[in-house]
């Protein structure tokens, strides 16, 4: 994969594709900014779940690494980076087979081998381009008026304010630790898969 300086309108597959851009690094001062250019034929959600599955089950290129760990939507799935982060000291056929458990477990959508094997269809290119950005003012930090940045007064949150409004506490899961350890914790002590344990009749260990 090379930077280019011509950005290509349609891929070199055959078919209907579709188009999209995710940014890889921006650099203000150097006026730049760096881009995937990404054609495939699946939309990007799709193109999204086939990387991840790959990465479970089989190896990632460099670049569709660099591509994977690029779209925000893998960055804002507390799942997949604890996997990226986990992945680094722990062997990958340990994690993954937590993760799927653990997928199981809490009713979600699981990262199976066959489902790797069904998306393997999908064709999809990476380019790299590279686009100048417009010199911008260094900003000096002086401002003339309080008016300048806006009202002296902080400005009130209607969601705040109504007393009849809800707020609903969703219970988020450690995916970190629940790959790093393998553990589920109970009310008296903690859980622990038997083909994970070296006693397999003892699941509960009292701390």
């Amino acid at each position: 994969m090379t930077l280019l300086d011509k950005v290509p309108e349609i891929p070199e597959f055959r078919g209907r594709f579709f188009r999209y851009t995710v940014n890889r690094q921006t650099n203000q001062e150097r006026c730049f900014k760096e881009d995937f250019l990404v054609f495939s034929t699946g939309k990007r959600g799709a193109l999204i779940q086939f990387l991840w599955l790959k990465n479970l089950w089989d190896e990632l290129t460099r670049e569709e690494f660099a591509l994977f760990i690029s779209f925000p939507e893998v960055l804002r799935n507390e799942k997949m980076v604890a996997f990226l982060q986990a992945s680094i000291s722990y062997p990958k056929g340990l994690i993954r087979n937590r993760l799927i458990k653990y997928e199981k477990l809490h009713n979600q959508q699981i990262s199976s081998r066959s489902s790797y094997q069904g998306m393997k269809s999908m064709r999809f290119e990476i380019h790299r381009i590279q686009k100048k950005l417009p010199k911008t003012k260094p900003y000096s930090g002086y401002v003339k008026t309080p008016s300048a940045v806006g009202s002296k007064s902080p400005r009130k949150i209607p969601f705040l304010e109504s007393p009849s409004q809800t707020v609903e506490f969703i219970e988020s899961i450690n995916w970190f630790f629940l790959l790093t350890v393998g553990e589920i914790a109970l009310f008296q002590g903690a859980y622990v898969f038997p083909d994970e344990n070296p006693k397999r009749f003892e699941t509960v260990r009292n701390y």
